[in-house]
């Protein structure tokens, strides 16, 4: 639950963060426990996924489109990432095919590069 209660808050795959987990004392992981259920005013006011997880979790590395497929599937429980480009991109064949790989490289490279400037200044 640890780990899971970290995932949302991180930017590592969910085997790095089991391991952090596991490497914490007790203690450490309580204070996890307890940043992340937080105040609870009312019944209202619920912690996050992570306690639904006890036996098994996906860790899926998709772009947004896949994404938000899996998100349209009620059966799911989604905990996600901030989006980011630390992973790449995969450019659509259609891309390639209508001649704009010049152009589809300088969008890519501007998205990375305000990504960084917004990671940096904390926005």
């Amino acid at each position: 639950m640890v780990a899971a209660a970290l995932y949302a808050a991180s930017e590592l795959p969910d085997d790095r963060l089991l391991s952090l987990a596991h490497s914490m004392s007790a203690e450490e992981r309580r204070t996890v426990l307890d940043a992340y259920v937080g105040e609870r005013g009312n019944r209202r006011h619920r912690p996050g996924r992570a306690f639904e997880r006890t036996s098994y979790r996906f860790d899926v590395l998709c772009d947004y489109g896949a994404f938000r497929d899996l998100q349209r599937h009620r059966l799911l429980t989604l905990e996600w990432q901030q989006l980011s480009t630390l992973h790449g991109s995969v450019e659509p064949v259609e891309i390639s095919e209508a001649g704009f790989d010049a152009e589809w490289d300088e969008v890519m490279q501007r998205a990375e590069t305000s990504f960084r400037w917004r990671s940096a200044s904390g926005s």
